[in-house]
């Protein structure tokens, strides 16, 4: 979306050097920053440099004085060595004894001095429990007794055992003339070391160690605990000596979650011990932490100064720049707006050339649409979007211009509604106009199918109404009409007259199930049932019925589901689709009845709202006749609407099929072109068991001698109800309410069987009568009859399990056999 902002240029200037001052003294708290930052950066570096030199300057001391004090105790053995044989060799325990004690006076960092003979055992020490004690088994006795080893070498430390101390044994081998005389030792203890080592400054966090590369923590100073002796783990300084055995430095915590630490280390060879300082990081750069406390504060109070500075100038900046942000927050949403909307929306300028289009237009256009003009690379443009866009941008306000926009070719026309308004400047001249296009194909389409099921409904409830009373008569005419024909059998010519009659009475009939049928107000039975067999079936009736002329062929499913349907009524529907097709192909042709698997999907079903997506069996009968005009193949299911002449239809055959297929939880479709033919394909619902035959039972006229009640309310019927009873020898009284039938019941009249009609005056119908007689007598059976169902034995299309009914209309056989049916 293009758009164009005006201007002052006197504030914009004003607002480009508020701007500049602005940005000015951005970069001057910026520069200053930067180099205060580098500052402290070089101040660091500087601080962690001298730390390091500090922390490896303090371990060569202590390293130095270490190796030192080992030097001293080296020079007093080999002393001791040189003068042995002179004092009287290894075993002259007396003499070594003032010796040994002047020698130990004068080596503070030792604990003991022994001397041990030839043959391992101490014959003199400074600490007399010892004394005569064998260390024939120790490393520092076997490697001297064994090997020529002119100097002094170490034993791994091992803790004292009357204090625990951790004790360096360190020995030199004794030699006389007659060669091995034995060893003298002392024992170096680190931790008397401590005195000198509290005198090194390593800050309020730092520590001195000496540690054994064993794992052995020899000495720590300072510490709470006596950590000497104990385990030093997987300590840093072991990790970094195994890596750089001689010497190093590192920066890290020696304890997890504790502050990093600058460790210096060094390796004195013999005894093999690790030398090493930590400087805690806090104590290291406390004083750059203090600079930086004061630098920040300088900054901090320099960037206030700039912020009070720069605060005038940023409210003004702000306030104009606030009015912008809201006209462009305005725009975006606006644009945003016309973009996410379904309709197609244009805006076009005075001259009608398009500047803005959502991307709805291009899709309803089909055609390329920028932000600069529609179809630019055209000169012409569709005559209804011109002519919603003229009108538009002459000055006209547009509501509810419909029309219809073809698709290029690419599918079928849109129908269109277009409502728009001119767009006009502050001074009011036409600067454009906007006009907002509405596809409401589908609406129409919704509304078209919501009248027609509508007109249906009504037409349905109409046809309900009227089949009870029609019914009624029905029955008492083709009741009566037997028992005129067996009277009249031996005069002709009235025995025409009364087959005249039964015909016309039992077109009646049929014309009645038809309407209940599209009604779907009829009694129906569904079961699981075999569609290729009752297809082939209905094929075998139909070859005669169509005569020769017309050519039958079934394609069937080899593994067609079950479907859920009443066997008798679709083949009745199946009859009257191959009668349509028959007339509609006059002379000869072909009828094609298939079946086929089908699911519907959500797709098919949001398209047609009366289906449920899932599994259906469908069956398809085509014909090649003359087909069925577009403009009322919409209609051809209303009942009594036919293309025929008039007498040659009665216009209720689709219609009849049409009910009975929808009642059934189905779904019908029809397909024709002129010319080319028509196929009709009814989906019925899948059934979830095995398909079983199912053989109609034979009519018998078979009486009895029990006790009928009926409860009957026209008088016409009753009375011929229960003439017709009495002749097959049956007890028979008759009521005509509901309340009659109950005080007989309750005055204990027996009876064997309930025969009542299901809609009854007085305010009980027939199903709640027959459900407080059995309550009262449970061994009484019941016969319902009815020409209208309504609901109270029906439901869903269904009758009820477990319920009997004579549907009127209704001749003697059929009473006699349901009648026999109930009682047994």
């Amino acid at each position: 979306m293009s758009k164009t902002f005006a201007r002052n240029p006197t504030a914009f200037a004003s607002d480009r050097l508020r701007l500049k001052v602005f940005l000015s003294l951005g970069s001057i708290a910026l520069a200053f920053f930067v180099f205060c930052a580098a500052g402290l950066w070089y101040r660091y570096n500087e601080a962690v440099g001298t730390g390091q030199r500090r922390a490896e300057n303090l371990t060569l001391i202590l390293s130095e004085h270490f190796r030192r004090s080992v030097d001293a105790t080296d020079a007093t053995l080999a002393q001791l060595a040189l003068h042995a044989e002179r004092i009287g060799g290894a075993r002259a325990a007396g003499a070594w004894t003032p010796v040994l004690a002047a020698a130990l006076a004068g080596l503070p960092g030792v604990g003991s001095l022994t001397v041990i003979d030839e043959n391992g055992t101490i014959t003199a020490s400074t600490i007399n429990e010892i004394v005569g004690q064998s260390r024939t088994g120790f490393f520092l006795f076997k490697r001297l007794a064994s090997e020529a080893i002119t100097g002094m070498i170490a034993d791994p430390p091992f803790p004292a055992t009357r204090d625990g101390r951790m004790l360096i044994p360190l020995g030199r081998r004794l030699q006389s003339s007659g060669g091995f005389a034995g060893i003298v030792v002392a024992t170096l203890e680190p931790a008397r070391l401590r005195e000198f080592y509290r005198s090194v400054d390593v800050g309020p966090g730092g520590a001195i160690w000496v540690l054994h590369p064993a794992g052995l923590v020899l000495f720590r100073e300072p510490s709470d605990a006596n950590p000497i002796g104990q385990t030093a783990g997987d300590n840093p300084l072991l990790r970094a000596q195994r890596d750089r055995p001689q010497e190093g430095f590192f920066r890290a915590p020696l304890l997890p979650g504790d502050t990093p630490y600058f460790n210096a280390y060094r390796t004195l060879a013999d005894p093999s011990v690790i030398v090493a300082v930590s400087l805690a990081s806090r104590d290291v750069l406390a004083t750059w932490r203090s600079e930086a406390a004061i630098l920040g504060f300088v900054i901090g109070g320099m960037s206030i100064a700039l912020l009070i500075a720069g605060f005038l100038i940023v409210r003004e900046i702000g306030a104009r720049a606030l009015a912008d942000r809201q006209t462009r927050r305005t725009a975006d949403i606006l644009d945003k707006t016309i973009a996410s909307m379904a309709d197609a929306v244009l805006v076009a300028d005075a001259s009608g050339r398009v500047v803005i289009a959502n991307p709805a237009a291009g899709r309803m256009f089909s055609r390329r649409i920028n932000s600069t003009a529609l179809d630019p690379d055209q000169d012409k443009k569709p005559a209804a979007e011109t002519s919603a866009m003229e009108r538009v941008v002459a000055g006209e306000d547009l509501d509810n211009f419909e029309f219809v926009l073809p698709r290029d070719g690419q599918g079928k026309e849109l129908n269109v509604v277009a409502s728009g308004r001119p767009i006009r400047d502050v001074n009011g001249t036409l600067a454009g106009g906007v006009v907002v296009y509405r596809d409401v194909t589908q609406a129409q389409e919704t509304e078209r199918q919501l009248r027609q099921a509508q007109k249906m409904e009504a037409i349905g409830q109409l046809t309900g109404g009227v089949a009870h009373d029609f019914n009624n008569i029905l029955t008492v005419i083709l009741g009566t009409i037997g028992i005129l024909e067996e009277e009249v059998a031996a005069r002709p010519n009235l025995m025409a007259i009364a087959h005249m009659i039964d015909e016309a009475a039992e077109r009646g009939a049929g014309l009645t199930r038809q309407l209940l049928a599209f009604a779907r107000k009829q009694p129906l039975q569904p079961i699981a049932t075999d569609i290729n067999g009752l297809v082939d079936g209905a094929g075998k009736l139909l070859r005669p019925t169509l005569g020769e002329q017309v050519r039958i062929e079934t394609v069937l499913e080899p593994d067609a589901w079950p479907a859920l349907i009443d066997p008798s009524q679709l083949t009745n529907a199946l009859i009257n689709l191959a009668i349509n097709a028959c007339d509609s192909m006059p002379g000869a042709g072909k009828l094609t009845i298939e079946t086929a698997n089908v699911v519907l999907d959500e797709i098919y079903a949001s398209q047609n709202g009366d289906v449920r997506p899932g599994p259906y069996v469908m069956i398809a009968v085509t014909d090649k006749g003359s087909g069925i005009p577009s403009e009322i193949l919409d209609r051809v299911f209303e009942p009594f609407f036919t293309t025929k002449g008039v007498g040659k239809g009665t216009g209720l055959g689709l219609s009849m099929v049409y009910g009975f297929v929808k009642q059934s939880n189905g779904h019908i479709k029809i397909y024709s072109e002129l010319g080319q033919g028509t196929s009709v394909k009814l989906y019925l619902p899948r059934a979830g068991e095995v398909a079983v035959p199912v053989s109609p039972p034979a009519p018998t006229a078979v009486g009895g001698s029990e006790a009928i009640l009926v409860v009957e309310d026209d008088p016409l019927v009753r009375g011929y109800v229960t003439a017709q009873l009495n002749s097959l020898g049956y007890t028979t009284r008759s009521v005509a309410e509901a309340a009659e039938a109950l005080a007989l019941i309750d005055a204990g009249v027996m009876f064997d069987l309930l025969l009542t009609d299901v809609i009854l005056t007085g305010g009980m119908n027939g199903r709640v009568l027959a459900d407080e007689i059995v309550r009262r007598r449970p061994a009484m059976k019941v016969l319902f009859t009815s020409g209208y169902t309504e609901n109270s034995i029906v439901h869903h299309g269904r009758l009820d399990p477990g319920v009997l009914l004579l549907a009127k209309p209704y001749r003697k056989i059929e009473l006699a056999r349901m009648v026999r049916v109930a009682l047994q």
